[in-house]
């Protein structure tokens, strides 16, 4: 991404995401805590991304395979939270062992028999009646 002066602006942004800058933490890319529910974004990015997620796991993935090595690091070579085996700060209530990613993943898998919910229908009326049409291409 650059400037409107055309300056790459990428290491910037990215040392955002990852709260690399102190000064800014937790203001700006905090989605770990309590207030990142005040951010006007997270309410329809999140379901939205979830119900596609669903969509998409339902419909079939080309290749599911997390790659570790594609991100580009803010500091020391780690974006921490990024990679499949992180540790994340959700406990499984059982033991409460903080998943990783990929245990994550699996939980949420709509075709987990466990999985508290799975969307009725994968439509949204509510864009078309905006003039946006959300038809997600099957084996996309």
């Amino acid at each position: 991404r650059s400037s409107r002066n055309g300056d790459d602006l990428s290491d910037d942004l990215l040392k955002l995401f990852c709260n690399d800058d102190e000064g800014l933490w937790p203001l700006v890319g905090d989605s770990l805590s309590s207030s990142s529910a005040l951010d006007p974004t997270f309410w329809p990015m999140h379901p939205t991304m979830d119900r596609l997620l669903h969509w998409k796991r339902l419909n079939g993935f080309v290749d599911e395979t997390w790659d570790d090595h594609t991100y580009k690091h803010a500091d020391n070579g780690v974006c921490w939270g990024h990679r499949a085996d992180d540790a994340l700060l959700f406990t499984d209530p059982a033991d409460g062992h903080h998943y990783s990613n990929t245990e994550l993943y699996g939980l949420m898998d709509p075709r987990n028999e466990s999985m508290p919910y799975v969307y009725d229908t994968f439509k949204w009326s509510h864009c078309e009646e905006q003039g946006v049409h959300m038809r997600p291409a099957v084996g996309a």
